[in-house]
C-alpha cells in the first residue's frame, strides 16, 4: 500500500550521497580505515580519517550551561548571535548596505528559505551545471524547476558567457530569479571565483535587474577553508555595488566552526533598499517558523561567544589555519596524481571537494566498488618466497597463500622499545601493548585511540603525564596533553629538545616555549625505570623520580623490514635500500614509506628520512613502477616543521652539524629581522633564518627558520627547491624577491642572510 504521493515527482529510493557514505563506512569496518576512503561527506577529516573539530570551539562549548541548551532561541536568532554572524560572514569587510540576518538550520536551511520566499512555483532556479545535489532537491521538494549553466569554460575558467545568455534568458520569461552560486571552495570542485569573474556575474545580475527581480545567493559554506580568512572575502566589496538585485548569503556555522552535527547556519541579506531588507526580516521569519520552528540554540551562544572575544577568535583563527594548509595540500597531491594518470581534473583552488572530469559518474562508481581489491585484515605476513613469489600469511587463524607478480612493501617502522626496566610488550602483541598499565606506545593508530579513550575516562584519573622522547611526536603530544590540562613532564636523554632538526639556539627557543607554558622539561636524563603495581605510578631517571599515571614512550622507530629474511639489501640502519624506482635489490619488489631509503638531494646520496610527505612521494613512484610505468623520484630534502603553541619552526636539508659530518666544507649564515616594515605595529613578529652552504662549491645545503609568524612556512619550499637544483648562495642573494610592506620587507632576511655569506 502507498500512502504518500509522489505529486508526479521523481524521488529515488534513497539519497545517493548517503548511501554511498553507508556503504563506504560498511566498507571501512569491513577492511580497514587504511584501505577505504569515505569522500562522500562535507566534513573535514585528519589524515586518520577522525573526524576533526577545533579544540578551541569544543573549549567553548563546554562552558555551556542547561539554559543555552534547552531554552528556545528566537526564530531569526538570538541577537548576539545575529550580530556574530555579521562578523563571521564578512570579517572586517561588513558592508554599508542595510544587512538582516534569519538563522537556519545550516546552509541547507538558508536555501530552502530563499527557494521558498524569493521563486515562485515552477519558477526555474539557476546553478552551475557542477552543484552540490541538494540544490535541485531543495528545488523539486518546493515545486520549482531547476536549471543549469555551464560553469567552465575551454580554458577551464568561469563561463561568464555562458552565465549570461542563461541570466538573460530566463529573466525574460520569469518576474523573479533565484540564482545560486557556490564559492569560495565550490562544492564539488574546489574553485573560487576570482574578481574578474565576480565583475562578470554582478554586471550581468545589474543589467537583468531591470527587467525581472533578481535573488542573487552566494553560499559560503565552505569561505574559512579557502584561504586568508579575509583576503577570500573580497567579493562582498564587489556586491555592494549591486543596486538592482537582492543579494543573500548562506553561511554555515556547521562546517567553519565543525559542529556539523548541531546544523547551525543563517540567510544574510545585503541591500540597498531598507523596504527589502524589513521585507526579509518578516517573510524569512514566517517561513522558518512553519518549516522547522526554531533553530538550536547552544551553537548560537558559541558562535557568539567567540566573536565577542578577540583572543577566541585568534584561536580559532589559528586552528583553522592549519587545517586549511592540510585540505590545499591534499588537493595538490589529488590534482598532480591526475596529471600523471592522465586523468583531467576540474580546476581546484581550496577547500573540502576535488572532482575529475567524468561523462557517467554512477557507472563509473559502480565500476569502482565493483573493482575492489582483496584485503585480508588482522592478517599478519609470516613468509615470503622470493624465488617462486609467494606470500604466506595468517587469514583467519589459517595459513594462506597468495602469488604475485611485483610485490610492493609498505611495512612502515616499529617503535624502539628502550631499555626500561618494567616497560614489556605482551607476549604477541602486534600493537605494541605493555604489560604495566598506561605505559603506552603512539606509533599506530590504535595506540593512539587506546590514550585518547583513557584520558577521556574521568574515573581513570589520569592527571600526570610523562612523555619520553623530546623529537617532533614526544613535543606535540606534550602540547596537547597541557591544553588538555594535564601536568606534563617531558623526558629526553639529550639536553635539548628537537635535537638533530635545528641549531641549539633554535631548539632552546622551543624548550623556552614548552616551559613557558607549565610544561617540565626533564632533559639531559636518562629513564631507568617505571614503577607501579600494576599501573603506572613513577618513572625514574638517572637524576630524579617523578609521580605520574601514565608514560608515554616516543623515543623513536626503526624500519619494519623482517620480511626481508636476508633475502633483500638493507642500509646501514636496517631499512630496504632502493633505487630511485623504489626498487630494491630484488627485481619486481618494491619499497616505500618508513621502511625504505630515499634519495636525499642535501647529501647527493642515499639516505633514511622518515616523513609522512616521503612516504606518499615514494608511495607514488612505487606504484608506478610496479605497474609498468617506468618512472624515477626526483629525491628529497627532509623538508619538515613544527607548530607548539604558536611558536613555528620549519627546516630544509642540512644542519650545520650534519653537514659537516657528512664531509662537506659547510658554513652557515643567518638573518634576524622583522617579517614586515617597522611602521607596520601589528601582527609583525621576528623572524630568525639560517642557510646552510658549501663554502667550496657555494650550493644549498639546508635552511632553517623560526617565528611566531605562521607565513615563512612557504618560505622553506622554496629553500627545498634550492637544494633539489643545486642553487648557489650567491644565487640566492640576487633571486627576485617580491616586495610589499603587507608581507615583507625589500630587504628581507632571505636576502640580507644570502649577502651576509662569507
Amino acid at each position: 500500500m502507498i500512502f504518500a504521493q509522489e505529486n508526479g515527482r521523481v524521488i529515488p529510493k534513497e539519497d545517493k550521497i548517503f548511501a554511498l557514505n553507508g556503504r563506504a563506512k560498511e566498507l571501512i569496518k569491513k577492511e580497514g580505515p587504511e584501505n577505504v576512503i569515505n569522500a562522500t561527506i562535507g566534513a573535514l577529516l585528519d589524515d586518520e580519517g577522525n573526524l576533526v573539530t577545533l579544540s578551541s570551539v569544543m573549549e567553548v562549548m563546554s562552558t555551556l550551561k542547561a539554559k543555552d541548551y534547552a531554552e528556545y532561541a528566537p526564530i531569526g536568532g538570538t541577537p548576539a548571535f545575529k550580530e556574530s554572524v555579521k562578523s563571521a560572514l564578512f570579517g572586517k569587510r561588513i558592508p554599508k548596505d542595510y544587512i538582516e540576518v534569519c538563522s537556519t538550520p545550516g546552509g541547507t536551511g538558508a536555501i530552502t528559505l530563499a527557494v521558498v520566499n524569493y521563486t515562485k512555483p515552477a519558477d526555474k532556479v539557476l546553478s552551475h551545471d557542477w552543484y552540490w545535489a541538494n540544490y535541485k532537491n531543495i528545488c523539486v521538494q518546493q515545486g520549482r524547476d531547476f536549471d543549469t549553466f555551464k560553469f567552465f569554460n575551454e580554458e577551464g575558467t568561469f563561463n561568464g558567457e555562458a552565465f549570461r545568455v542563461k541570466v538573460e534568458e530566463l529573466s525574460k520569461v520569469q518576474e523573479s530569479l533565484l540564482i545560486i552560486i557556490n564559492t569560495p571552495a565550490h562544492n564539488p570542485t574546489g574553485y573560487s571565483l576570482s574578481a574578474k569573474d565576480w565583475d562578470e556575474i554582478t554586471g550581468v545580475v545589474e543589467a537583468a535587474g531591470e527587467n525581472c527581480r533578481i535573488t542573487l545567493f552566494v553560499d559560503v559554506a565552505y569561505i574559512d577553508y579557502a584561504g586568508d580568512e579575509e583576503e577570500v572575502r573580497f567579493f562582498v566589496e564587489k556586491l555592494e555595488k549591486v543596486e538592482k538585485a537582492l543579494i543573500v548569503f548562506g553561511y554555515s556555522a556547521s562546517k567553519t566552526l565543525t559542529f556539523y552535527g548541531m546544523r547551525c547556519g543563517a540567510l544574510v541579506c545585503m541591500t540597498k533598499d531598507k523596504n527589502a531588507c524589513d521585507e526579509f526580516k518578516r517573510v524569512n521569519e514566517y517561513a522558518a517558523r512553519s518549516i522547522w520552528s526554531n533553530c538550536a540554540k547552544a551553537p548560537q551562544v558559541v558562535l557568539a561567544k567567540i566573536y565577542a572575544d578577540k583572543k577566541l577568535q585568534d584561536k580559532v583563527a589559528e586552528e583553522r589555519e592549519g587545517f586549511r594548509r592540510m585540505l590545499l595540500e591534499r588537493g595538490r597531491i589529488f590534482e598532480e596524481t591526475l596529471t600523471k594518470c592522465g586523468i583531467e581534473s576540474v580546476p581546484f583552488d581550496a577547500g573540502f571537494f576535488a572532482s575529475i572530469k567524468c561523462k557517467d559518474p554512477e557507472k563509473v562508481s559502480e565500476k569502482l566498488e565493483e573493482k575492489g581489491a582483496r584485503i585480508y585484515m588482522n592478517s599478519p605476513v609470516l613468509s615470503i618466497d622470493y624465488d617462486n613469489k609467494v606470500v604466506t600469511a595468517e587469514v583467519e587463524g589459517q595459513e594462506h597463500k597468495e602469488s604475485y607478480d611485483k610485490l610492493i612493501f609498505a611495512t612502515g617502522s616499529t617503535p624502539i622499545l628502550p631499555p626500561i626496566e618494567g616497560v614489556e610488550i605482551v607476549e604477541g602483541n602486534r600493537e605494541f601493548k605493555t604489560t604495566l598499565e598506561n605505559v603506552q606506545f603512539v606509533k599506530l593508530y590504535q595506540n593512539a585511540e587506546e590514550v585518547i579513550n583513557k584520558l577521556a575516562d574521568k574515573s581513570k584519573h589520569l592527571e600526570r603525564i610523562a612523555v619520553v622522547g623530546g623529537g617532533y611526536i614526544g613535543v606535540e603530544l606534550a602540547e596537547a596533553f597541557e591544553r588538555l590540562g594535564k601536568e606534563v613532564i617531558l623526558v629526553d636523554i639529550v639536553d635539548t629538545v628537537l635535537n638533530g632538526y635545528y641549531d641549539k639556539d633554535f631548539t632552546q627557543m622551543m624548550a623556552k616555549n614548552l616551559e613557558d607554558h607549565n610544561i617540565r622539561l626533564a632533559l639531559g636524563q636518562t629513564v631507568q625505570a617505571v614503577e607501579g603495581d600494576g599501573k603506572v605510578e613513577r618513572l625514574v631517571t638517572d637524576k630524579e623520580t617523578f609521580d605520574v599515571d601514565m608514560v608515554i614512550l616516543a623515543v623513536g622507530f626503526r624500519p619494519n623490514t623482517a620480511l626481508g629474511a636476508g633475502k633483500i639489501e638493507l642500509f646501514r640502519n636496517g631499512a630496504f635500500l632502493v633505487d630511485k624506482k623504489q626498487e630494491t635489490s630484488i627485481p619486481g619488489v618494491f619499497a616505500v614509506g618508513d621502511c625504505a631509503t630515499i634519495y636525499d638531494n642535501s647529501r647527493k646520496d642515499t639516505s633514511y628520512i622518515a616523513l609522512a610527505s616521503n612516504a606518499v612521494r615514494s608511495g607514488i613512484v612505487g606504484a608506478y613502477n610496479a605497474c609498468g610505468h617506468e618512472l624515477e623520484g626526483i629525491g628529497v630534502q627532509g623538508s619538515n616543521g613544527i607548530s607548539i603553541y604558536g611558536l613555528h619552526m620549519v627546516s630544509t636539508g642540512l644542519t650545520l652539524e650534519k653537514a659537516q659530518a657528512a664531509g662537506f666544507n659547510a658554513v652557515e649564515t643567518g638573518f634576524n629581522d622583522l617579517q614586515k616594515p617597522e611602521f607596520i605595529k601589528h601582527d609583525n613578529h621576528e623572524v630568525a633564518l639560517k642557510i646552510v652552504y658549501d663554502k667550496d662549491t657555494r650550493v644549498v645545503l639546508g635552511a632553517q627558520m623560526v617565528s611566531h609568524d605562521i607565513s615563512i612556512s612557504m618560505g622553506i619550499h622554496m629553500f627545498s627547491l634550492a637544494i633539489q637544483e643545486q642553487v648557489t648562495i650567491e644565487k640566492l642573494a640576487l633571486m627576485d624577491l617580491f616586495f610589499l610592506p603587507h608581507f615583507n620587507k625589500p630587504y628581507n632576511y632571505i636576502t640580507m642572510a644570502a649577502l651576509s655569506a662569507e
